[in-house]
C-alpha cells in the first residue's frame, strides 16, 4: 500500500500516471519490472500486469512467461526480440534495448514486455522477462533477480558467452537456491520452470 509520506521517497519512474485498462500500448513495450531504488514492482508496471490479467481471464488466454538471465552481453536482449517475433509472426513494435556492437551494458535491472498471441498454437499473453547481466551492476541484486525469474517463471533461459566462470557458477548456483527454496516452500508447486543453458 502507499502511503503519503513514501510517495516522497519514490522515483520518478514509481510516481508516473497510472493505467488500469489494457490498451494497444500494453503490449509489445517494454516496462521495468522491478525499481532497485525503491525496492518495489513501479505502480504502473503493478496495474499494467492486473489488466492484462483481467484480460487474460475474459478472454480465457492463457499467460506464458519467459524470462532470460546470464552473463552481460550474451544475446538475453537480442534472443527475447526473436522470440517475440516468433510468438507475433512479425517483429514487436518496441524491443528491449540491445547495446550496438555488443560493447556497453544493456538492461539494467529486469524489464518486461507483453506479447499478444491471438491465433494459432498456443495462443495467449506472453510476458518476457529480460534481466540484467549477473556480470554486470550491484551483485547484491543478483540473487533477488535469481529469485524473482525463478518463481515466476514458465520456463527461463540462462544464456553464457565464453566459458562458465566464477560468476556464472554463483548465477547458476544461485537459481538452483531459488528452485530448492520454492521445491521446499510451504506453498511450494510440484512444477518448476525447466531451465535452458544457451552457451
Amino acid at each position: 500500500m502507499v502511503t503519503a509520506t513514501s510517495l516522497h521517497t519514490m522515483c520518478a519512474q514509481c510516481t508516473t500516471s497510472i493505467d488500469d485498462v489494457v490498451t494497444e500500448d500494453s503490449f509489445e513495450t517494454p516496462m521495468p519490472l522491478v525499481c532497485f531504488d525503491c525496492l518495489q514492482v513501479p505502480p504502473r508496471t503493478l496495474s499494467c500486469l492486473h489488466a492484462l490479467q483481467h484480460f487474460a481471464e475474459q478472454r480465457r488466454l492463457r499467460i506464458y512467461v519467459l524470462s532470460v538471465a546470464g552473463t552481460a552481453r550474451s544475446g538475453k536482449s537480442k534472443a527475447q526480440a526473436l522470440a517475440a517475433t516468433r510468438i507475433l509472426g512479425r517483429p514487436p513494435r518496441q524491443v528491449f534495448r540491445s547495446a550496438a556492437g555488443g560493447f556497453e551494458p544493456c538492461t539494467i535491472g529486469v524489464q518486461c514486455m507483453a506479447v499478444l498471441k491471438e491465433d494459432g498454437a498456443k495462443p495467449g499473453i506472453y510476458l518476457l522477462i529480460d534481466a540484467e547481466g549477473f556480470s554486470l551492476g550491484d551483485a547484491q541484486w543478483h540473487p533477488t533477480i535469481s529469485s524473482l525469474v525463478t518463481h515466476v517463471s514458465s520456463v527461463i533461459s540462462y544464456f553464457e558467452s565464453g566459458v562458465l566462470n566464477h560468476t556464472s557458477i554463483e548465477a547458476l548456483a544461485s537459481l538452483a537456491a531459488s528452485h530448492v527454496q520454492m521445491a521446499t516452500g510451504a506453498a511450494a508447486t510440484s512444477r518448476l520452470p525447466p531451465l535452458l543453458l544457451v552457451l
